[in-house]
């Protein structure tokens, strides 16, 4: 029922933007996304490259390039731009990620991360029946 009505004004609010207001809906929902991949001005020896579209996951690649510099015996809180917002442990735990090419690394980091906020969510959830557990 709730989401019948909310389709409802969904499709409602596209027409009134598209036929009254001249507003592309579709240009809305879509964007070209900016998303940089190391801040600027932080000098690394690690190639950064696109990992899905033009999207660079900079959350990912910035601690796998510290790690990389880390693995190959350069400490990135010696330099001007060091990691402030990551703790030191961070970087270790990003070193077997640098012995993977990208790709592989960034599937990997992505199949832990959904791994680590699944498998808690599915074991608090066991007081449920299994199909119950699924749809949540």
């Amino acid at each position: 029922m709730f989401l019948s009505v909310a389709i409802a004004v969904c499709l409602g609010w596209a027409w009134l933007e598209t036929f009254y207001r001249h507003v592309a809906v579709n240009a809305q929902l879509s964007y070209g996304s900016f998303d940089p991949p190391l801040p600027n001005g932080i000098p690394l020896s690690v190639k950064v490259l696109p990992i899905i579209g033009n999207h660079y996951f900079g959350d990912f690649q910035l601690p796998r390039a510290y790690a990389a510099e880390l693995r190959h015996g350069f400490s990135p809180y010696l330099e001007l731009y060091r990691p402030e917002q990551y703790p030191p442990f961070a970087q270790v735990l990003f070193v077997p990620l640098t012995l993977l090419p990208l790709p592989a690394a960034a599937a990997t980091y992505f199949l832990l991360s959904v791994g680590v906020l699944l498998v808690p969510l599915w074991l608090m959830l066991a007081p449920l029946k299994w199909e119950y557990r699924t749809i949540t």
